[in-house]
């Protein structure tokens, strides 16, 4: 092999490593705003358990659910690269846990899918940077 391709060869294989890298698991940490509730911010974190967990930080309407975590034991599927968990609505106060999905849309933006029953729910969520 030549060093021409050689170095084609390191710089593809680097290349690709890091678009894998970048679209990792862990890229849903972080702070993130929904495009529904404008005065809301939200916080996914990775728990002890190595889940993955959101709770709201801060939402200037209803100060009461702040601190409430509404996702709960995502984890990251590698085959169909989302995350498969359930949701609680934050501002019920009734215990509901919905089956939810949440896909990468781009690098800055989540879809969040809850289904309970016939019910479907989509909101996409953006990064705060």
């Amino acid at each position: 092999m030549t060093p021409i391709r050689k170095y084609f060869l390191t710089l593809l294989l680097t290349a690709m490593v890091v678009v894998v890298k970048a679209q990792s698991s862990r890229d849903i940490v972080g702070h993130w705003k929904d495009n529904e509730e404008n005065n809301r911010l939200t916080e996914f974190y990775q728990g002890d358990d190595g889940l993955y967990y959101a709770k709201i930080i801060e939402d200037k309407e209803n100060k009461d659910i702040n601190g409430k975590i509404f996702m709960k034991k995502l984890k990251y599927d590698d085959q169909s690269k989302t995350y498969k968990g359930v949701a609680s609505p934050p501002d019920v106060d009734v215990n509901i846990e919905i089956n939810a999905t949440v896909s990468w849309i781009d690098k800055d933006t989540l879809l969040i899918v809850v289904k309970n029953f016939f019910k479907t729910k989509e909101v996409r969520f953006l990064r705060i940077k």
